[in-house]
C-alpha cells in the first residue's frame, strides 16, 4: 500500500511541477512554442530527479 501511494504521489507531484514550469517559462519566453517549453521542462525536471 505504501509503495502504491508513493508512486501515485510521485506522478502527481511530477505533473504539478511540469505544469508550473510550463506556465513560468511561457511568461518568460513568449516566442517559444508550448512543445519546446514542455520538452525543456521535462528535461530539467528529470535532471533534478536523478
Amino acid at each position: 500500500m505504501l509503495y502504491l501511494t508513493k508512486l501515485e504521489y510521485r506522478s502527481f507531484s511530477y505533473e504539478k511541477s511540469l505544469k508550473a514550469c510550463i506556465l513560468g517559462q511561457k511568461k518568460i519566453f513568449k516566442s517559444k512554442s508550448i512543445e519546446e517549453i514542455k520538452s525543456f521542462c521535462e528535461t530539467e525536471i528529470n535532471k533534478k530527479l536523478k
